[in-house]
């Protein structure tokens, strides 16, 4: 594998990264059976470098598959008729580009499973999007007469048209929806290259091209070469390392760092595959981490904030909320990501109140439960104020913290002063909550970890705060990683301080730069006495990019700028 400095190298670093994804996928053609989405783009790639019969191979399998499981069903007599809706997307965008390499065999297979299939109605948002496209395009190839009953099955010729160009302009203007998620955020942004073909109404492909390039600005300024450090809309994955995972594995062919694993299922075969690259300077957003920045967003619902801290090696990051506002707890749980390219150890620690807990490790596994729980972030400082945790109902009445192993140093004074310092290398991290507490480093987690030395601790009481703070550690030079840990706890020990009131609920954290974050459960966020608006932010917004809410996105760099005018659907370049 080529060293990450070799990556980023030469005149064509994501095509360097290509060609890594290539050479591992590959090695192994017997798993290329085409039962998996990526599997198609394997085969593309393969009619692009004139290996016609392997990539037959592989397509032919894959369509056979999902005409046996329709044919099974018609026999079964089932009112579900159909196959994998993922699988739909992944073999209808090669049907539109390779189609004239095909056998007569292989073409009859495909149009009996888009004319036979009778599930094309989506239950999901990335769902509702793949089975409407791949809907569209069986009735631009096949013709309407061959399909389902117009409109029982979803939007049908202009119908169509019209419902994917909203879904499209709502992408450009408000985000896409499951916003950084790991296992969706390729079927919400990826089909929107599917859109970009020639049997597509030529305004709305013009519409998709433009909202997939907007799509991959939106993520670049949370990119910490591999990480992903945002809140997600929708994800399972937490107890990450640096290795990008899931969708996340596309944005590391673009924009570099940690290489995920390669695997016939990464999502890093399909950017490798697709003719897209990111302009340059969406690149350098992705990859400048020379100064300290704060990135803010309100994706995946107009009363949800990200905020995102990146300094250099490390990012704090974490969603707040409106009063009132509840979100899918069907998420990883916020708090540091940090450098740490060796895969056998975690890299991410978090807090929550958690949505499931105690099971064995597996894709849902903790969550939030967002009712009971607040964040408010300022730069590195981050406040997490937990209440109603005694109430009738709640499954899991608690704080919890995972803590990856792999530090250099450590301080625990988590059962005296309810305290917890950690170094890792590239970040120094604080936690103080106003509950004493006890953590076992040796106990592992409840809900298994494939690295033992990976911890967690539990929290309990009604109302619990946790005030979070981290450092670079040569913000403060030692000899050695301990006593540079020692000096950065009694920087935050003589500042710090963390409080919390019941009635009403509400919590206040000192940093130890001085800066009081405080939070009110069903009110105000305030930073050194003033209120936080979030109902006024931008969709996003950090040094390089101001997307508003809604609006035009643009990119400056230095006396350059790139503007995405989402109302004309035009892309202007200055100078």
């Amino acid at each position: 594998m080529l060293p990450l400095a070799a990556q980023e190298s030469g005149p064509d670093p994501a095509g360097q990264r290509a060609k890594l994804v290539w050479e591992a996928v590959l090695k192994e053609p017997s798993k290329l059976n085409g039962s998996a989405p990526m599997h198609f783009w394997v085969a593309q790639h393969l009619f692009e470098v004139a290996r016609n019969d392997e990539a037959v191979g592989i397509v032919s399998s894959g369509v056979k598959r999902m005409r046996a499981s329709i044919e099974l069903r018609e026999k079964a007599g089932s009112t579900n008729i159909g196959a994998n809706g993922f699988l739909y997307w992944a073999s209808l965008d090669c049907y539109v580009r390779w189609h004239h390499r095909f056998p007569q065999s292989l073409l009859d297979d495909y149009r009996h499973v888009f004319t036979h299939a009778r599930n094309y109605k989506g239950t999901t948002g990335n769902l509702s999007l793949i089975h409407t496209l791949s809907l569209h395009l069986a009735e631009r190839i096949w013709g309407a007469e061959s399909l389902p009953a117009n409109g029982k099955y979803g939007p049908r010729g202009e119908a169509a048209v019209k419902w994917l160009t909203r879904r499209v302009e709502q992408v450009a203007k408000h985000g896409y929806g499951e916003f950084a998620s790991r296992p969706y955020m390729i079927y919400n942004v990826g089909t929107l290259l599917t859109l970009d073909s020639e049997r597509i109404d030529p305004a709305l492909r013009n519409k998709a091209r433009m909202a997939f390039d907007i799509s991959i600005a939106h993520a670049a300024a949370t990119w910490l070469r591999g990480h992903w450090a945002v809140p997600s809309g929708r994800s399972y994955p937490d107890l990450l390392t640096q290795s990008p995972a899931g969708s996340a594995a596309m944005l590391w062919t673009y924009f570099g760092g940690v290489a995920p694993l390669f695997n016939d299922r990464s999502s890093a075969i399909f950017s490798a595959a697709a003719d897209y690259r990111p302009h340059p300077m969406i690149v350098k957003v992705a990859t400048d981490r020379s100064q300290p920045y704060v990135c803010r967003s309100r994706f995946d619902g107009d009363k949800l904030f990200q905020t995102t801290f990146m300094n250099k090696t490390y990012a704090v990051f974490s969603t707040a909320v409106l009063p009132g506002v509840q979100f899918w707890g069907q998420t990883y749980p916020y708090g540091v990501m940090w450098d740490e390219p060796d895969e056998a150890k975690g890299s991410h620690l978090w807090l929550t109140v958690p949505a499931s807990d105690g099971k064995p490790l597996g894709q849902a596994t903790h969550g939030i439960q967002s009712k009971l729980v607040r964040f408010t972030q300022f730069r590195g400082s981050l406040l997490m104020l937990a209440n109603g945790l005694n109430s009738p109902g709640v499954k899991h009445p608690y704080v919890l913290g995972m803590v990856p192993g792999g530090w250099r140093a450590v301080i625990d004074e988590s059962e005296s002063r309810g305290r917890i310092f950690l170094h890792y290398g590239s970040v120094l991290i604080a936690l103080s909550s106003t509950r004493d507490f006890t953590w076992r480093r040796d106990a592992g987690l409840r809900s298994g970890s494939p690295r033992p030395l990976d911890s967690e601790f539990r929290i309990e009481g009604d109302s619990t705060a946790i005030g979070l703070q981290t450092a670079l550690p040569d913000e403060f030079p030692a000899p050695s990683p301990l006593e540079q840990l020692r000096a950065f706890r009694q920087s935050c020990v003589e500042r710090g301080s963390i409080q919390v009131e019941s009635d009403p609920p509400r919590a206040s954290f000192t940093d130890r730069e001085g800066n009081i974050i405080e939070r009110i459960f069903e009110g105000d966020a305030r930073v050194n006495g003033e209120r936080v608006a979030y109902e006024s932010w931008p969709l996003l917004e950090n040094p390089w990019m101001h997307h508003e809410f809604g609006g035009n996105l643009t990119i400056r760099d230095g006396g350059s700028s790139r503007t995405y005018d989402v109302t004309n659907w035009t892309i202007t370049d200055s100078p």
